[in-house]
């Protein structure tokens, strides 16, 4: 039923993704490679952001081969994986300390965060299939995307060709632990018309989530995809972007049983499963009339969730969520060279946001099935100013009408510097968040054990960072630095049986550091190293945020540029975690060890048109955990070939 509705909606929106290979900017027209798209309400070149913008490319993400796009979040900057064991276990990305519903997640514009899950995306089922490049965006973001983007922003951006032919690529791969995955995509285009259809079959027995038996955890995904525009003629373009994902993990729970505190907390194996269903659409469209200043946009989206939990094969309970948004975007243009060579962009946008949610019980007369619902209007304003093609400045400001909660205004103010002579961008940025209650947080889940508090405020924050970029060898080297700091009022904490506001702040505050490296024809390096300082209102260190994590990559090329050895290591330091007992027992804190993840990939170009290639994960076999007591994947050997035509 679920792929007769994706093919269905598919169908009815396919009149109408995202940014092409050209972009025109507001000096003209740009490569995709030379902007950033998520950083602004429009495209924006990259030497004129202020926020801290990392950007993962294409052939990144074909070096590295991997399957999961956490496997590529963890080098950037700023970013803690934690993810519950093996593939397709509950995977949170949380960014600079914040927490993991603080992320704001776009796959080509359309809002994917989980409304049955707490509004946080689980980046568990997220393939690399078709994805064409990442850009995540740090520090407060909600004066323009809302709540959630507290902590920043990650926006997944699809792949398409416009080269005016027919192309695609299909992959096979086999491996450890009974795995296999199979990606096809097909992408055509011409001078008015570009289509993507793309799919994907992943399959795992995987290994034990539990420290004790031999129970293997499975996991099963489908994804399906499909993107295109048309331009009916000069100024008018209509797109249309649509996914729909489903998928099947086997688990393990953690054992409250006995009262001991030897026992609870850890996990054992059981017959457990959850299944999960996810779509999403966005149809848009884009009127620029010729000779004008003036770009009219307008659009609607809708996200769809699904998701169920069975307990030895029995339904236990689940839950719906879906996300309707309508947004019209209004931006003018305007240059005044004779004045200081400036660039004014005035944006003004309207959003109008539709969430509903349903809780399902084990029987119909179960007391945990409820529905609600959150209507929420929005009004964004922002302007962006370029002087002497070296000052960019950018402010924004975003009031939400939300009908559970009062009225909150959030804003964010970024600048860029540029010194040419010494290859030198000083940026930074200043904003504030917010981040609503969730439906469960709001009117509870299980009765007689946890009880909603409908009289939650959304939680606030404000920040800052500060950073330098230099670049060396005529661009070939570059570094970049970065000081963050942020305060957090009303976070909304666990008492075990409900959830309140946290009276006093929160604080984070930490540095990025990056560099990326060419250094000769066929080597190139980066590394990456964060230091995060996270402390609840209580001066407690947040659990799941190591002080210390870092990255390096190598990429080399031999054999006359046909075969490529990528190696990345990961490190992540120690971390605190909670091990949880039967109430009232409190909950007790406890260490996770650091760990070092080593990959390495090796790609063969047989032909034009035909690679090989070997992953290896794990190289080390480190045996390391990113929750309590859930047990990783050693060491992993996969291989698969990938033909292009």
């Amino acid at each position: 039923m679920q792929y007769i509705k994706f093919l269905r909606n598919s169908i009815v929106m396919f009149v109408f993704i995202c940014p092409t290979t050209k972009i025109i900017g507001d000096d003209g027209v740009y490569q995709l490679k030379d902007l950033v798209i998520s950083a602004n309400r429009n495209p924006v070149l990259t030497r004129k952001i202020g926020s801290s913008v990392t950007v993962i490319t294409r052939d990144e993400i074909e070096n590295r081969r991997v399957r999961f796009v956490t496997d590529l979040l963890r080098t950037v900057p700023g970013l803690a994986v934690s993810q519950t064991s093996n593939a397709g276990s509950q995977t949170q990305i949380r960014i600079r300390g914040n927490e993991a519903n603080h992320t704001l997640v776009l796959i080509d514009g359309i809002e994917v965060s989980d409304v049955g899950n707490g509004t946080e995306f689980n980046f568990a089922h997220l393939l690399t299939t078709n994805i064409d490049r990442i850009e995540i965006i740090r520090g407060p973001q909600s004066a323009l995307f809302g709540s959630d983007a507290i902590g920043g922003v990650i926006s997944i951006i699809t792949r398409q060709e416009s080269e005016g032919k027919m192309s695609g690529t299909t992959s096979a791969e086999l491996g450890s632990f009974h795995t296999s995955s199979l990606e096809s995509s097909i992408h055509t285009g011409g001078d008015w018309y570009n289509l993507s259809v793309f799919g994907s079959q992943y399959e795992t027995l995987g290994t034990n989530v539990a420290r004790r038996g031999n129970e293997k955890d499975g996991y099963q995904n489908t994804t399906l995809g499909i993107n295109g525009h048309i331009t009916p003629r000069e100024g008018l373009r209509f797109e249309i972007a649509s996914r729909l994902s489903e998928s099947e993990k086997e688990f393990d729970q953690q054992d409250f049983r006995f009262p001991t505190t030897t026992t609870e907390g850890l996990t054992f194996d059981t017959d457990d499963s959850t299944t999960s269903s996810q779509i999403y659409g966005r149809i848009s469209g884009t009127l620029s009339p010729l000779e004008s200043n003036w770009k009219h946009r307008l659009g609607a989206a809708i996200t769809d969730s699904d998701n169920d939990s069975y307990l030895n094969g029995t339904f236990n309970f689940g839950n719906e969520g879906q996300r309707k948004k309508y947004d019209y975007q209004l931006t003018y243009s305007l240059d005044i060279p004779r004045w200081a060579n400036s660039v004014h962009n005035f944006t003004f946008a309207y959003e109008y946001e539709e969430i509903r949610f349903r809780n399902i019980g084990p029987t119909p007369t179960s007391l945990q099935n409820q529905r609600n619902d959150l209507d929420q209007d929005s009004f964004i304003g922002e302007y962006q100013l370029s002087l002497w093609d070296r000052l960019s400045i950018s402010s924004g400001i975003r009031h939400d009408d939300n009908e559970r909660f009062d009225d909150i205004t959030t804003y964010r103010l970024t600048v860029a510097y540029l010194i040419p002579n010494y290859n030198i961008k000083i940026h930074g940025s200043h904003g504030t968040g917010s981040n609503n209650p969730t439906f469960t947080e709001l009117f509870g889940f299980f009765p007689g054990f946890f009880t909603g508090n409908p009289a939650l405020k959304p939680e606030k924050s404000r920040g800052y960072d500060l950073g330098i970029e230099k670049k060396f060898k005529d661009g070939l080297i570059t570094t970049d630095i970065a000081y963050f700091n942020s305060d957090f009022d009303d976070k909304i904490v666990s008492t075990f049986t409900t959830v309140v506001n946290a009276n006093g702040e929160s604080h984070r505050q930490g540095v990025e550091l990056g560099i990326n490296a060419i250094l000769t024809d066929n080597l190139s390096v980066s590394g990456s190293y964060t230091y995060t300082d996270a402390e609840d209102a209580t001066n407690q260190e947040e659990v799941r945020r190591s002080p210390h994590s870092a990255s390096l990559g190598l990429n080399y090329h031999f054999f006359d540029n046909r075969a490529t050895i990528n190696i990345s290591m990961d490190y992540t330091g120690d971390q605190h975690d909670t091990r949880f007992f039967n109430f009232p027992t409190p909950a007790k804190r406890v260490t996770l060890d650091d760990y070092v993840l080593v990959n390495v990939v090796t790609t063969v170009h047989l032909t034009d048109n035909a690679d090989v290639f070997v992953r290896i994960e794990n190289l080390l076999d480190e045996d390391y955990e990113n929750v309590f007591s859930f047990s990783t994947p050693g060491i992993g050997v996969f291989g698969g070939l990938r033909m292009h035509y």
